[in-house]
């Protein structure tokens, strides 16, 4: 048996999600702990209720004009968190009870697991007073991302304690790499990752936040990480950006410089 579940998100001016994502945790009857890591300008202590089945943590971090400290947040939420097992969800996710059921036994089963599960992506924003079957009948299913790149689903679990042992989230790496990073490390130790059957969550599908892109931070990251892995992160990212005339790339070399 599982003790205790926290449950760590990151947000960029998102609030509207959140409200969401927290009404999905009361529907799912959870009522451990969320902590919530705010990069933006939007606070997230104006959604949440005074009367939540849960404790909460707000952590707010000042970020570069530049990226948005994604690895930082986790290991700020990871860190805070109480629970024996830690549950990291997107903003942008709304959970399932599922999610709860699939972490208690596959953790409890196999402590040395890191588990994430499927994904419904919305095919409309969800309405103010949504439920579970209206979510099915507005949603389809997402082609779920597999091998280096499984944490990158927008939900995952693991026992606080294995991440303990990792050591965190290479803070180095910008965007995804800092999971694909973790999943590789995790993987050299023989480490397993499970993904569920069940749906975990449902997708809420938004544009991005526009935000100005340090290409020199980009190319230093990306080559650093093929420094540690003979391989790049993100190729097909890397190539858009071959494609538009303003880096050189050789991923075979590992050559990446700006043009």
């Amino acid at each position: 048996m599982i003790a205790s579940t926290s449950v760590v998100t990151h947000t960029f001016n998102q609030n509207k999600n959140i409200e969401h994502l927290i009404k999905g945790l009361i529907k799912s009857k959870f009522s451990d702990e969320l902590i919530i890591v705010a990069m933006g300008e939007e606070d997230p202590q104006d959604v949440l209720g005074e009367a939540l089945p849960f404790s909460t943590k707000v952590f707010y971090l000042q970020r570069p004009c530049t990226s948005l400290p994604l690895a930082q947040a986790k290991n700020i939420g990871f860190t805070m968190a109480q629970g024996e097992a830690v549950v990291f969800i997107d903003p942008n996710h709304i959970p399932t009870p599922e999610l709860f059921k699939s972490v208690e036994e596959l953790l409890t089963m196999s402590p040395r697991l890191i588990v994430t599960g499927e994904c419904n992506e919305l095919i409309k924003r969800p309405r103010k007073n949504w439920s579970y079957s209206s979510l099915k009948d507005n949603s389809q299913k997402v082609k779920m991302n597999t091998g280096v790149k499984t944490l990158t689903n927008g939900n995952f679990a693991m026992l606080k304690s294995l991440y303990i042992e990792m050591e965190g989230f290479e803070e180095r790496f910008l965007g995804n790499s800092a999971e694909i990073d973790f999943f590789m490390q995790t993987e050299a130790k023989g480490i397993k990752t499970a993904v569920s059957k069940e749906t975990w969550t449902y997708l809420i599908k938004e544009r991005s936040k526009h935000q100005n892109m340090d290409l020199d931070k980009l190319i230093e990251s990306s080559a650093l990480f093929y420094s540690k892995w003979g391989c790049f992160p993100s190729v097909e990212s890397l190539k858009a950006l071959k494609r538009k005339g303003l880096i050189h790339l050789n991923e075979y070399s590992g050559t990446l410089e700006r043009m």
